[in-house]
Protein backbone atom coordinates (compact mmCIF):
# COMPACT_ATOMS: atom_id res chain seq x y z
CA UNK A 1 0.00 0.00 0.00
CA UNK A 2 1.30 3.19 -0.67
CA UNK A 3 2.06 5.81 1.90
CA UNK A 4 -0.61 8.42 1.35
CA UNK A 5 -3.34 5.26 1.45
CA UNK A 6 -1.79 4.44 4.81
CA UNK A 7 -2.07 8.20 5.57
CA UNK A 8 -5.92 8.34 4.54
CA UNK A 9 -6.41 4.97 6.28
CA UNK A 10 -5.49 6.29 9.22
CA UNK A 11 -7.63 9.36 8.93
CA UNK A 12 -10.91 7.17 8.13
CA UNK A 13 -10.18 5.16 11.83
CA UNK A 14 -9.19 8.44 13.22
CA UNK A 15 -12.52 9.93 12.06
CA UNK A 16 -14.75 6.49 13.44
CA UNK A 17 -12.72 6.65 16.73
CA UNK A 18 -14.21 10.40 17.39
CA UNK A 19 -17.46 9.77 16.25
CA UNK A 20 -17.76 6.87 18.46
CA UNK A 21 -16.46 8.36 21.53
CA UNK A 22 -18.78 11.81 20.60
CA UNK A 23 -21.87 10.27 20.34
CA UNK A 24 -21.66 9.00 24.30
CA UNK A 25 -20.69 12.69 24.92
CA UNK A 26 -22.97 14.52 23.01
CA UNK A 27 -25.81 12.17 25.16
CA UNK A 28 -23.99 12.86 28.27
CA UNK A 29 -23.53 9.21 29.19
CA UNK A 30 -21.13 6.85 29.33
CA UNK A 31 -19.90 4.28 26.59
CA UNK A 32 -21.66 1.27 26.33
CA UNK A 33 -19.74 -2.25 26.52
CA UNK A 34 -20.55 -2.42 22.59
CA UNK A 35 -19.16 1.25 22.11
CA UNK A 36 -16.30 0.14 24.53
CA UNK A 37 -15.57 -2.51 22.29
CA UNK A 38 -15.44 -0.75 19.52
CA UNK A 39 -12.80 1.95 20.83
CA UNK A 40 -11.01 -0.58 22.02
CA UNK A 41 -11.19 -2.18 18.07
CA UNK A 42 -10.28 0.66 16.52
CA UNK A 43 -6.89 1.71 19.27
CA UNK A 44 -5.56 -1.30 17.88
CA UNK A 45 -5.79 -1.25 14.33
CA UNK A 46 -4.29 2.64 14.60
CA UNK A 47 -1.89 1.42 16.52
CA UNK A 48 -0.67 -1.57 14.02
CA UNK A 49 -0.97 1.05 11.25
CA UNK A 50 1.19 3.51 12.91
CA UNK A 51 3.89 0.58 12.63
CA UNK A 52 3.54 0.16 9.25
CA UNK A 53 3.46 3.49 8.03
CA UNK A 54 6.70 4.30 10.36
CA UNK A 55 7.96 1.51 8.31
CA UNK A 56 6.82 2.96 5.33
CA UNK A 57 8.65 6.28 6.18
CA UNK A 58 11.83 4.33 7.14
CA UNK A 59 11.61 2.38 3.84
CA UNK A 60 11.28 5.38 1.38
CA UNK A 61 13.78 7.31 3.42
CA UNK A 62 11.66 10.08 4.36
CA UNK A 63 13.47 11.02 7.62
CA UNK A 64 17.16 10.84 5.99
CA UNK A 65 18.09 14.53 6.90
CA UNK A 66 16.25 16.41 8.32
CA UNK A 67 18.41 19.34 8.27
CA UNK A 68 18.31 20.46 4.59
CA UNK A 69 15.19 18.33 3.60
CA UNK A 70 13.54 19.37 0.78
CA UNK A 71 9.58 19.06 0.68
CA UNK A 72 8.83 17.69 -2.65
CA UNK A 73 6.78 15.10 -1.41
CA UNK A 74 4.49 17.47 0.71
CA UNK A 75 1.41 17.59 -1.01
CA UNK A 76 1.75 13.40 -0.51
CA UNK A 77 2.58 13.87 3.09
CA UNK A 78 0.29 17.13 4.71
CA UNK A 79 -2.19 16.01 7.25
CA UNK A 80 -4.70 18.56 8.39
CA UNK A 81 -7.42 17.99 10.96
CA UNK A 82 -7.74 14.37 9.56
CA UNK A 83 -8.23 15.70 5.93
CA UNK A 84 -5.28 14.67 3.11
CA UNK A 85 -4.96 18.56 1.08
CA UNK A 86 -5.76 17.84 -2.17
CA UNK A 87 -4.64 19.26 -5.74
CA UNK A 88 -1.38 21.17 -3.17
CA UNK A 89 1.71 21.60 -5.70
CA UNK A 90 4.85 22.58 -4.06
CA UNK A 91 8.30 23.30 -5.08
CA UNK A 92 10.81 23.47 -2.86
CA UNK A 93 14.00 25.07 -3.04
CA UNK A 94 17.10 26.03 -0.66
CA UNK A 95 18.81 29.46 -1.24
CA UNK A 96 22.46 29.76 -1.17
CA UNK A 97 22.38 33.34 0.52
CA UNK A 98 19.79 35.67 1.57
CA UNK A 99 16.06 35.68 0.81
CA UNK A 100 15.63 39.34 -1.10
CA UNK A 101 12.36 40.90 -1.89
CA UNK A 102 9.73 39.00 0.51
CA UNK A 103 7.98 40.41 3.12
CA UNK A 104 8.03 39.16 7.08
CA UNK A 105 4.62 37.88 8.21
CA UNK A 106 2.95 40.47 9.99
CA UNK A 107 -0.88 41.32 10.21
CA UNK A 108 -2.12 38.64 8.59
CA UNK A 109 -2.56 36.08 10.77
CA UNK A 110 -1.61 32.22 10.04
CA UNK A 111 -4.21 30.98 12.30
CA UNK A 112 -7.63 31.38 12.15
CA UNK A 113 -10.09 31.02 9.62
CA UNK A 114 -9.48 28.18 6.92
CA UNK A 115 -8.96 30.01 3.22
CA UNK A 116 -12.27 29.98 2.08
CA UNK A 117 -11.83 32.28 -1.01
CA UNK A 118 -11.85 29.16 -3.66
CA UNK A 119 -15.40 29.10 -1.98
CA UNK A 120 -16.42 32.50 -2.76
CA UNK A 121 -17.78 31.82 -6.27
CA UNK A 122 -14.96 34.25 -7.85
CA UNK A 123 -13.89 33.08 -11.06
CA UNK A 124 -10.06 31.09 -10.44
CA UNK A 125 -8.09 31.38 -13.97
CA UNK A 126 -5.42 28.32 -12.96
CA UNK A 127 -2.02 27.36 -14.06
CA UNK A 128 -1.25 31.18 -15.70
CA UNK A 129 2.08 31.42 -17.01
CA UNK A 130 1.88 35.51 -17.77
CA UNK A 131 -0.07 38.58 -17.87
CA UNK A 132 -3.72 38.48 -19.24
CA UNK A 133 -5.89 40.97 -20.87
CA UNK A 134 -9.70 39.91 -19.79
CA UNK A 135 -12.75 41.79 -21.06
CA UNK A 136 -14.08 44.34 -18.87
CA UNK A 137 -17.48 44.97 -19.16
CA UNK A 138 -19.25 48.27 -18.02
CA UNK A 139 -23.11 48.15 -19.30
CA UNK A 140 -22.62 47.14 -22.75
CA UNK A 141 -25.70 46.79 -24.32
CA UNK A 142 -26.54 45.75 -27.95
CA UNK A 143 -28.24 47.96 -30.62
CA UNK A 144 -31.36 47.07 -32.67
CA UNK A 145 -31.54 48.06 -36.14
CA UNK A 146 -33.64 47.03 -39.09
CA UNK A 147 -32.54 44.59 -41.75
CA UNK A 148 -29.59 46.28 -43.56
CA UNK A 149 -28.85 49.01 -41.39
CA UNK A 150 -25.50 49.31 -39.32
CA UNK A 151 -25.80 50.27 -35.59
CA UNK A 152 -22.54 50.80 -33.24
CA UNK A 153 -22.26 50.07 -29.51
CA UNK A 154 -22.87 52.64 -28.01
CA UNK A 155 -19.78 52.16 -25.72
CA UNK A 156 -16.91 49.95 -26.41
CA UNK A 157 -15.66 46.78 -24.69
CA UNK A 158 -12.68 47.65 -23.00
CA UNK A 159 -9.74 44.84 -21.57
CA UNK A 160 -8.37 44.95 -18.01
CA UNK A 161 -4.74 43.16 -17.55
CA UNK A 162 -4.53 40.12 -14.71
CA UNK A 163 -1.26 40.49 -13.17
CA UNK A 164 0.63 38.20 -10.99
CA UNK A 165 2.11 39.87 -7.74
CA UNK A 166 4.07 37.50 -4.91
CA UNK A 167 1.98 37.10 -1.92
CA UNK A 168 4.31 35.89 0.31
CA UNK A 169 4.50 35.04 3.93
CA UNK A 170 8.38 34.47 5.91
CA UNK A 171 9.03 32.93 9.46
CA UNK A 172 12.50 32.34 11.14
CA UNK A 173 12.54 28.69 12.99
CA UNK A 174 15.34 27.04 14.74
CA UNK A 175 16.84 24.53 13.36
CA UNK A 176 15.36 22.03 15.76
CA UNK A 177 12.26 21.90 14.71
CA UNK A 178 14.07 20.45 10.99
CA UNK A 179 16.03 18.10 13.11
CA UNK A 180 13.86 16.45 15.83
CA UNK A 181 12.13 13.43 14.09
CA UNK A 182 8.88 14.10 13.19
CA UNK A 183 8.04 15.59 9.93
CA UNK A 184 4.39 15.63 10.26
CA UNK A 185 5.02 18.72 12.91
CA UNK A 186 7.26 20.85 9.88
CA UNK A 187 4.40 19.70 7.65
CA UNK A 188 1.35 21.03 9.81
CA UNK A 189 3.91 24.20 10.67
CA UNK A 190 4.42 24.86 6.79
CA UNK A 191 0.29 24.56 6.08
CA UNK A 192 -0.39 27.02 8.44
CA UNK A 193 2.08 29.32 6.33
CA UNK A 194 0.38 28.31 3.57
CA UNK A 195 -2.48 28.97 5.03
CA UNK A 196 -1.92 32.51 5.24
CA UNK A 197 -0.75 33.35 2.00
CA UNK A 198 -4.38 32.28 1.02
CA UNK A 199 -5.67 34.70 3.30
CA UNK A 200 -3.61 37.50 2.12
CA UNK A 201 -5.21 36.72 -1.32
CA UNK A 202 -8.92 36.54 0.84
CA UNK A 203 -7.81 39.85 1.90
CA UNK A 204 -7.25 41.66 -1.72
CA UNK A 205 -10.53 40.33 -3.35
CA UNK A 206 -11.82 42.48 -0.65
CA UNK A 207 -9.73 45.31 -1.14
CA UNK A 208 -10.14 45.04 -5.22
CA UNK A 209 -14.04 45.25 -4.58
CA UNK A 210 -13.99 48.01 -2.10
CA UNK A 211 -11.51 49.92 -5.01
CA UNK A 212 -13.59 49.47 -7.56
CA UNK A 213 -17.37 49.77 -6.19
CA UNK A 214 -19.02 52.42 -6.57
CA UNK A 215 -20.43 54.08 -3.19
CA UNK A 216 -24.13 54.57 -2.49
CA UNK A 217 -25.83 56.67 0.32
CA UNK A 218 -24.83 55.96 3.98
CA UNK A 219 -27.32 53.35 5.29
CA UNK A 220 -28.49 54.46 8.49
CA UNK A 221 -28.53 50.97 10.97
CA UNK A 222 -29.35 47.43 9.56
CA UNK A 223 -32.29 46.98 8.22
CA UNK A 224 -34.12 44.59 5.63
CA UNK A 225 -35.47 47.75 3.67
CA UNK A 226 -31.91 49.78 4.03
CA UNK A 227 -29.98 46.06 2.68
CA UNK A 228 -32.36 45.86 -0.09
CA UNK A 229 -31.71 49.63 -0.82
CA UNK A 230 -27.79 48.80 -1.38
CA UNK A 231 -28.13 45.13 -3.29
CA UNK A 232 -30.83 46.56 -5.42
CA UNK A 233 -28.05 48.38 -7.13
CA UNK A 234 -26.03 45.72 -8.00
CA UNK A 235 -26.04 44.32 -11.71
CA UNK A 236 -26.58 40.61 -10.91
CA UNK A 237 -26.52 37.99 -8.39
CA UNK A 238 -25.67 39.50 -4.85
CA UNK A 239 -23.75 38.39 -2.26
CA UNK A 240 -22.43 40.65 1.08
CA UNK A 241 -19.16 40.47 2.15
CA UNK A 242 -19.15 41.66 5.97
CA UNK A 243 -16.58 43.18 7.98
CA UNK A 244 -16.34 40.00 10.95
CA UNK A 245 -17.76 43.18 13.99
CA UNK A 246 -20.45 44.28 11.04
CA UNK A 247 -21.52 40.37 10.19
CA UNK A 248 -22.34 40.91 14.03
CA UNK A 249 -23.99 43.60 14.01
CA UNK A 250 -26.28 42.60 11.59
CA UNK A 251 -26.98 38.98 12.51
CA UNK A 252 -28.71 41.05 16.08
CA UNK A 253 -31.28 42.65 14.10
CA UNK A 254 -34.50 41.21 13.68
CA UNK A 255 -36.73 41.55 10.12
CA UNK A 256 -39.63 42.76 12.22
CA UNK A 257 -41.38 42.75 16.01
CA UNK A 258 -43.27 39.59 15.56
CA UNK A 259 -42.00 37.31 13.07
CA UNK A 260 -38.85 36.39 15.29
CA UNK A 261 -36.73 36.17 12.33
CA UNK A 262 -33.11 37.83 12.40
CA UNK A 263 -31.74 39.71 9.53
CA UNK A 264 -28.42 37.56 9.45
CA UNK A 265 -27.55 33.98 10.27
CA UNK A 266 -24.25 32.52 9.77
CA UNK A 267 -23.60 28.76 8.79
CA UNK A 268 -20.17 28.50 9.38
CA UNK A 269 -17.29 30.71 10.89
CA UNK A 270 -16.86 32.58 7.68
CA UNK A 271 -20.54 32.48 5.47
CA UNK A 272 -23.97 33.15 6.41
CA UNK A 273 -27.29 34.28 4.39
CA UNK A 274 -29.18 37.12 4.92
CA UNK A 275 -33.01 36.08 6.36
CA UNK A 276 -34.33 36.08 2.34
CA UNK A 277 -31.48 33.79 1.43
CA UNK A 278 -28.62 35.89 -0.30
CA UNK A 279 -25.37 34.89 0.70
CA UNK A 280 -23.32 36.40 2.94
CA UNK A 281 -19.19 36.06 3.48
CA UNK A 282 -17.45 37.57 6.60
CA UNK A 283 -13.96 37.98 7.98
CA UNK A 284 -11.57 40.24 9.77
CA UNK A 285 -9.83 40.26 6.81
CA UNK A 286 -12.60 42.67 5.25
CA UNK A 287 -11.06 45.36 7.14
CA UNK A 288 -11.27 48.44 5.09
CA UNK A 289 -10.56 52.10 6.47
CA UNK A 290 -13.76 53.03 7.47
CA UNK A 291 -14.66 49.84 9.29
CA UNK A 292 -18.28 49.73 8.96
CA UNK A 293 -17.99 49.52 5.64
CA UNK A 294 -19.77 46.95 3.22
CA UNK A 295 -19.70 45.54 -0.20
CA UNK A 296 -22.59 43.57 -1.76
CA UNK A 297 -21.28 42.28 -5.37
CA UNK A 298 -21.89 39.69 -8.12
CA UNK A 299 -18.73 37.56 -7.28
CA UNK A 300 -18.53 35.70 -10.26
CA UNK A 301 -17.63 39.17 -11.94
CA UNK A 302 -14.38 38.93 -9.95
CA UNK A 303 -11.01 36.94 -11.53
CA UNK A 304 -8.19 35.36 -9.36
CA UNK A 305 -5.47 34.36 -11.73
CA UNK A 306 -2.99 31.88 -10.10
CA UNK A 307 -0.05 31.81 -11.65
CA UNK A 308 3.39 29.58 -12.10
CA UNK A 309 1.68 26.52 -10.17
CA UNK A 310 0.34 26.82 -6.25
CA UNK A 311 3.18 27.55 -3.85
CA UNK A 312 6.80 27.92 -3.08
CA UNK A 313 8.48 27.02 -0.46
CA UNK A 314 12.15 28.61 0.14
CA UNK A 315 14.21 27.70 2.48
CA UNK A 316 17.14 30.00 3.51
CA UNK A 317 19.80 28.07 5.63
CA UNK A 318 22.65 30.82 5.93
CA UNK A 319 21.36 34.11 6.81
CA UNK A 320 20.96 33.48 10.53
CA UNK A 321 23.59 30.42 10.36
CA UNK A 322 25.01 31.37 13.53
CA UNK A 323 22.23 31.39 15.58
CA UNK A 324 21.21 28.47 14.13
CA UNK A 325 17.96 29.45 12.33
CA UNK A 326 16.57 29.16 9.37
CA UNK A 327 14.33 31.17 7.08
CA UNK A 328 11.18 29.53 5.63
CA UNK A 329 9.44 31.80 3.09
CA UNK A 330 5.93 30.08 1.21
CA UNK A 331 5.39 32.33 -1.91
CA UNK A 332 2.07 31.99 -4.10
CA UNK A 333 1.59 34.30 -7.10
CA UNK A 334 -1.69 35.11 -8.09
CA UNK A 335 -3.54 38.50 -9.27
CA UNK A 336 -7.21 39.55 -8.46
CA UNK A 337 -9.13 41.88 -10.96
CA UNK A 338 -12.73 43.46 -11.29
CA UNK A 339 -14.64 42.95 -14.27
CA UNK A 340 -17.59 44.35 -13.76
CA UNK A 341 -17.72 47.87 -11.88
CA UNK A 342 -21.68 47.85 -12.11
CA UNK A 343 -21.59 44.61 -10.44
CA UNK A 344 -20.13 45.88 -6.96
CA UNK A 345 -21.94 48.63 -4.52
CA UNK A 346 -19.98 49.53 -1.27
CA UNK A 347 -21.79 51.59 1.28
CA UNK A 348 -20.79 52.50 4.94
CA UNK A 349 -23.23 51.58 7.52
CA UNK A 350 -23.92 54.46 10.42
Amino acid sequence: MKFTDLIEKRNALVTKLTEVINEPKKEERKLSTTEDSEVLKLQTELDALDVEIEQKRNINNIDTNKTNKQMDKFNDLIVRSGDRIENMHVRALTLANTIDNVTVAGDISSVGYEPFYKQMGVQILPNLTTSIKLPFVNGIIAGKAAQGARVDNGTTLATVDLKPARFTLTETIGKELLAVGNEQALQAYLFEMVKGVDKAITKEIFDVLIAGATATATLVNYTNANMDTLTATVDGDVTILFPRAEFYKAKAVKVDTGSGIFLASKTSSFAGNMWDGTPIFYSALFAPTAANTIVAADLKHVTVGEFNGDYEILYDYTSKAPEGQVIITVVKEAGVVLRNTLACKKSLVS
